[in-house]
């Protein structure tokens, strides 16, 4: 090896910092130059040339410079043959794409003519060295909506012509070399040339190329209406446990959103399992058309744009309940207070809401108590669920619970579903036993399809419009459901409940 201050090594530097390519000339100082300079007469070490910090290997140093002259020129000849030019297979002839030699290559840096940049690709983790006999091309294995199975390949050929008759390049244990189109997009900028080429010649959502407009989950509008007209765009949250979410204007860091029954979070996360594949689309909030700003949930709509928004489903939980986070979780929780109050911005709930309903949550992790300052007023039921439960503010001390409304036992649900509902007072023929019935039920609106889960008839099935009627008594006549606490104080609070709302349908 010739030592750093060899006149050979001097005049050499100064040579190659003259005849070498502009961009290469910026990027080398002549002391750097002296340092790592390792030329030689095939490409292989020329290659190295062009990457001295990946270089793993004792350099070899050139002794004249006549040899340093027909390595710049061979250094020339394999920038221009190792341009990726495309990576549709069907334009590799027309572009005139040249065939790749990786063989016994630690990386290799195709540039993309279009990036004017290089790209660091390995072969395997075990052994980085492409093997031997690694002649061909780059091109993309295009699976349309599936951005995993989309992939950068390498296909084994001598000429283009040869592209269809062969092979795509293995790893040891028999899978194909690539690169998914998913991992290239969580990392745009290291990947960049590659996902420049695929901008251009294939149909790719944004979202597919660079998922960085997806790691903040960044949104500016839950209402559908607005969604056409909104900087919002669609995110992946795929095959992760929590989705952290983030609105615009908001000086809050995000907060986690888990795939999990009912809540979307607090302490849902310790039953929460991954979002499944797929899971790309927009967060949106579903009004109750019976209380547009009183009742509502959000939701995720899976979409592949804004413009499939209506023709999109709703992501669902293994169980097929429609992932939500209910008004009353939303109103409940202090971690909601930004989503709140952002919600309320939007003209989609009514805020005010919240000094109701908070004082009624602090005994329960899962948000399920419905506050009634007065009769008629809207909320959601669980048609599954064994009970409602629900105070009447102010006074909270206690909960009071309606059980068995939807079911013909203790443990038998008849239907699924949820449903928008309001107590009203149970009228009575006049001379009635005054112990009777006080409150009733009626059905408002259907807010997710019903279902029979039992061939019981015990219950009428829900209608909007219509009161709770089920078979009451020895005769199995079907009756309207009421409400008759034996509670005394209970009984109580019912009653004033009854007169208020009285009073306030008298004043309006």
């Amino acid at each position: 090896m010739l030592p750093p201050h060899s006149p050979t090594l001097t005049s050499l530097a100064l040579y190659c910092q003259n005849n070498l390519p502009h961009q290469i000339r910026l990027k080398f100082s002549r002391a750097a130059l002296l340092q790592n300079l390792c030329v030689a007469s095939d490409r292989r070490s020329i290659h190295c040339l062009h990457c001295w910090p990946s270089l793993h290997r004792q350099p070899t140093f050139l002794k004249t410079p006549s040899e340093a002259l027909h390595s710049i020129s061979a250094l020339r000849n394999y920038q221009t043959d190792s341009l990726v030019k495309s990576l549709r297979s069907d334009k590799l002839a027309s572009v005139g794409q040249s065939i790749l030699d990786l063989s016994l290559q630690t990386v290799k840096y195709p540039r993309s003519p279009i990036a004017h940049s290089k790209l660091r690709l390995s072969y395997h983790r075990a052994n980085n060295s492409f093997p031997q006999g690694t002649k061909g091309v780059f091109y993309f294995h295009h699976v349309a909506q599936d951005n995993v199975q989309s992939q950068l390949r390498f296909r084994l050929c001598n000429t283009v012509d040869d592209f269809p008759h062969g092979e795509d390049l293995r790893l040891p244990d028999g899978s194909f070399w690539n690169v998914s189109l998913r991992a290239m997009a969580k990392v745009p900028s290291s990947y960049h040339p590659v996902l420049n080429i695929l901008r251009k010649e294939f149909p790719l959502e944004p979202l597919d190329v660079d998922s960085s407009l997806n790691c903040h989950r960044m949104v500016s509008t839950f209402d559908p209406k607005k969604l056409p007209s909104s900087s919002q765009g669609v995110v992946d949250i795929s095959d992760l446990t929590a989705a952290t979410l983030r609105l615009v204007g908001s000086g809050r860091g995000g907060w986690p959103l888990f795939y999990s029954a009912g809540t979307g979070g607090d302490a849902s996360h310790r039953k929460a399992s991954t979002y499944p594949p797929g899971t790309v689309g927009v967060y949106y909030f579903k009004q109750s058309m019976a209380a547009p700003t009183r009742v509502g949930e959000l939701r995720f709509r899976l979409c592949r744009d804004l413009e499939g928004f209506h023709q999109g489903t709703d992501l669902c939980l293994p169980s097929g309940e429609i992932w939500h986070i209910s008004t009353l979780t939303i109103l409940a929780s202090e971690r909601y207070k930004e989503l709140r109050n952002f919600l309320s911005a939007e003209g989609l709930l009514d805020d005010a809401l919240h000094l109701d309903v908070a004082g009624t949550m602090l005994t329960t992790p899962h948000p399920t108590i419905v506050p009634l300052r007065v009769l008629n007023t809207p909320f959601m039921v669980d048609l599954s669920a064994s009970q409602i439960t629900f105070t009447v503010p102010p006074s909270i001390t206690s909960k009071i619970r309606a059980q068995h409304l939807f079911r013909n036992t203790r443990f038998r649900p008849l239907f699924s579903g949820r449903a928008v509902v309001k107590f009203e007072e149970y009228l009575t023929p006049a001379g009635d036993n005054p112990r009777g019935p006080l409150l009733a039920l009626r059905f408002l609106e259907i807010f997710t399809p019903v279902k029979r889960l039992s061939d019981h008839d015990d219950m009428l099935s829900p209608e909007p419009g219509h009161l709770l009627t089920v078979r009451q008594g020895k005769s199995g006549r079907y009756g309207l459901w009421g409400f008759n606490p034996y509670n005394t104080s209970i009984r109580k609070v019912i009653q004033d409940l009854i007169a208020r709302s009285r009073t306030k349908d008298s004043d309006s």
